[in-house]
């Protein structure tokens, strides 16, 4: 009788502490749903002590953000219009294409499309006509991917941290509602768009597997934004560019030579050009296959065994699993190399803002663009409606574009104006062309060369004062020492444990269930 009530004893005491266990095991996960599932911060600090609390094995937490169950839409092919409140309290919109047939239970790749003219003072109107319109999404139909469509404008361009946090906020979202392949998100972009697919592959490529650039400018974000873009950056990603010779913005016989430097600096760029075409994506029969090969051939390496790294600090200074924090200028390293060409400007622009609601004959203009520009020193003012320049009878914005196919730098040009219902004659000198750098550096920059074997790594710094090492389970044995060498001496020599709060908070910034690092080493050079 005594030994009956002595294995019920132990029996009731098995329940109860395998109980112990399930409900803990409940709590986390389901503490984790609700992590997931809130932008409040204070919310989200709580759930992530209460996880930490609960203590749930790094393995297992790992594991579960991996697997995600996500909704099926009802409908798919078809196009989805969503707004989005970014940093500067504006409201913008953006739209989602979710492909016929998708799955929720299966990954499926994710291109972002990013648009030209993005320094316009309103956002495009009647966005899912102009979506539809786009070349690009024959093939994203015939592919069956998901598509996002960020929308900007002035003080949202795609280099300022509002247009480039709307960017990154708005990927972020469509992975916490979608199933997305985390290695194979690519960026295509075209004019405006191309030039920030060169931006991004060169401060912040960690999302993508891949870029493509049509029509653009290398330099924009350095030279409008004001950005230091380093071209050896772009090692870590390939990029497709693309440059046609009649483009009035960006000619191949302009634009050829950047691509070159960027080559010889390291960059992983494949490069075509078309004869006959003007800023425009009239080629897209032609092209659009090869594109497809391109970002097909190329999803995300998340742990590449070799990384470079240059930047003036962290904002602009993640590449893959390596971070610059900070700089302390001094001797730059021989292979530390300031890859830069000359350009010259010679662009004709006049300086105003077109009126795109004013539906009648001539241009409209809404407001002139800052600085000496051709449009202030002819006497341009806003609301003045051009219906002639030189002799060419101006209808339209493209009878404007037809004229300045004619006129080059330093010429006399004549204006005829209607301002308030008088017509009147306006003349101005077109500016001469300008000299100037593809990418001029406003700050010094560190850089490091990177690689790692097992569970060594080994750099080669030049002005680099602090940097950052995420880790990963498939980068390195989490039980074995890891060893960082940075100019060939040893500076760091132990273990790495795993931080259940640093992967959540690093997971809930990026949503990439295929970088869940488990924790960072943090070196700082200063006394080495």
């Amino acid at each position: 009788m005594r030994q009956i009530r002595s294995i019920t004893t132990i029996s009731m005491v098995l329940v109860l502490f395998l109980t112990s266990i399930v409900s803990i095991s409940a709590d986390w996960k389901k503490d984790i749903d609700e992590l997931l599932n809130t932008s409040d911060e204070t919310t989200q600090k709580s759930l992530i002590q209460k996880i930490e609390k609960n203590a749930p094995p790094w393995t297992a937490l790992s594991l579960y953000l991996q697997n995600p169950v996500f909704n099926q839409p009802e409908k798919t092919g078809e196009y989805i219009e969503k707004m989005i409140m970014c940093i500067d309290d504006v409201e913008r919109p953006y739209i989602v294409y979710i492909p016929e047939g998708y799955n929720a239970d299966i990954p499926t790749p994710l291109l972002v499309i990013l648009h030209g003219g993005v320094g316009r003072e309103n956002l495009i109107e009647d966005i899912i006509t102009r979506v539809d319109d786009h070349e690009i999404m024959q093939l994203v139909k015939h592919e069956k991917w998901v598509a996002l469509f960020p929308f900007g404008q002035k003080d949202a361009v795609w280099w300022d941290d509002v247009g480039m946090t709307n960017i990154l906020t708005q990927i972020n979202t469509v992975k916490r509602d979608y199933n997305v392949d985390d290695n194979r998100v690519w960026m295509h972009g075209f004019s405006d768009g191309a030039s920030a697919s060169f931006m991004f592959a060169m401060t912040n490529p960690n999302y993508f597997g891949a870029f493509v650039a049509l029509n653009g400018h290398m330099g924009v974000a350095a030279l409008d934004g004001e950005l230091t873009t380093c071209p050896a950056n772009m090692f870590n990603t390939p990029l497709h560019a693309v440059c046609t010779d009649k483009d009035s913005l960006y000619p191949l016989k302009k634009m050829r030579p950047t691509i070159k430097m960027a080559i010889d600096a390291g960059a992983n760029i494949s490069y075509r050009e078309y004869l006959g075409f003007g800023h425009d994506f009239g080629y897209a029969n032609s092209e659009l296959p090869i594109i497809g090969r391109f970002l097909k051939n190329n999803p995300r390496n998340p742990f590449p065994s070799q990384v470079y790294c240059e930047s003036v600090g962290p904002e602009l200074g993640w590449m893959r699993w390596l971070r610059i924090d900070s700089i302390d200028p001094g001797e730059k390293a021989e292979w530390h190399k300031n890859y830069n060409t000359p350009l010259v400007d010679d662009r004709i622009t006049f300086g105003f803002f077109i009126d795109d609601k004013y539906d009648g004959d001539g241009i409209r203009v809404k407001n002139l663009a800052e600085g000496a520009v051709f449009a202030r020193k002819a006497g341009l003012q806003a609301e003045d409606i051009i219906i002639q320049c030189e002799d060419l009878p101006i209808l339209s914005d493209d009878d404007l574009w037809t004229v300045k196919q004619k006129l080059k730098r330093g010429d006399d040009v004549t204006l005829k104006v209607l301002r308030d219902g008088k017509s009147i004659q306006l003349k101005g000198k077109l500016p001469l062309p300008t000299h100037y750098l593809l990418l001029p550096q406003r700050q010094p920059t560190g850089a490091l060369q990177a690689q790692y074997m097992a569970n060594t790594f080994e750099l080669k710094n030049s002005q680099v004062k602090k940097f950052s090492i995420f880790i990963h389970p498939d980068m390195a044995q989490v039980k074995q020492p890891v060893r960082v060498i940075v100019n060939g001496v040893e500076i760091f020599n132990k273990s790495i444990e795993a931080d259940l709060s640093f992967i959540l908070i690093n997971f809930l910034e990026h949503r990439d269930r295929a970088l869940l690092y488990i924790n960072r080493i943090e070196i700082d050079l200063s006394n080495k």
